[in-house]
């Protein structure tokens, strides 16, 4: 696994290689203290995952800015597990729009980036049980309506797939082919505006449709294997 590190405080980057360390995982190819040198990092070497702070010290710059540029730049192959500092600073909704994979707060366990960082290059959607818990302490958005229309069972595949359940856990919920739970997530995803299911999880997050008992219960919630439509 080739990672980079951006974090403008020295610490962090030296706590994050040590995690790493810990948990058996390569040093990065890359540890940046800028968000201005991300894309010449970018064209030396092929990142797998980049762990980024959503605190950068630049004006009008944060994590979610370099998600961004970071899955732009290298359309989508390069997974972005974001950093967190403070419960207030998780925006779980934003950082899935951003392009971002996975958010860990600097407080988690210490093998939460190491679950994160093999969740999200495995292909998954990581979020650490505190991110989703500043979801539900945070006021829901009002329902946006839908280009169309939600049909019912639309309806039902959206609030299972919030719930980060791959096709195949969506199908066996309402007795449906994988097949027909694709055809589902594509309409949906077409009527909301969303070109990913991490979108798709977002928009669920936004507008208050996903609730705690609802949410992931597993130790780290590794829980969205499936982002493919």
């Amino acid at each position: 696994m080739r990672l980079l590190v951006l974090s403008p405080n020295p610490m962090i980057r030296a706590g994050t290689s040590a995690l790493l360390a810990r948990g058996g995982l390569p040093q990065p190819v890359e540890e940046l203290d800028a968000p201005e040198l991300v894309s010449a990092a970018l064209r030396r070497a092929a990142v797998d995952v980049a762990v980024v702070d959503i605190r950068q010290e630049r004006p009008g710059v944060n994590g979610y800015c370099v998600a961004r540029l970071i899955t732009d730049t290298t359309a989508g192959a390069t997974k972005v597990v974001l950093l967190s500092h403070e419960q207030q600073d998780i925006d779980v909704a934003a950082a899935l729009r951003s392009g971002a994979s996975g958010v860990v707060p600097h407080h988690s366990a210490a093998d939460s980036l190491v679950a994160a960082l093999h969740s999200v290059h495995h292909g998954g959607l990581y979020l650490d049980p505190l991110a989703l818990s500043a979801v539900f302490t945070a006021p829901a958005a009002a329902p946006a309506p839908a280009q169309a229309p939600l049909t019912r069972r639309e309806d039902e595949v959206l609030h299972l797939a919030g719930q980060g359940r791959s096709n195949r856990e969506i199908a066996a919920a309402l007795v449906v082919s994988e097949g027909t739970v694709k055809s589902h997530v594509h309409r949906i995803m077409g009527k909301l505006g969303s070109e990913t299911r991490a979108q798709l999880v977002a928009y669920c997050y936004e507008h208050g449709l996903v609730r705690p008992s609802a949410a992931p219960t597993a130790p780290g919630c590794p829980a969205y294997a499936d982002q493919r439509p």
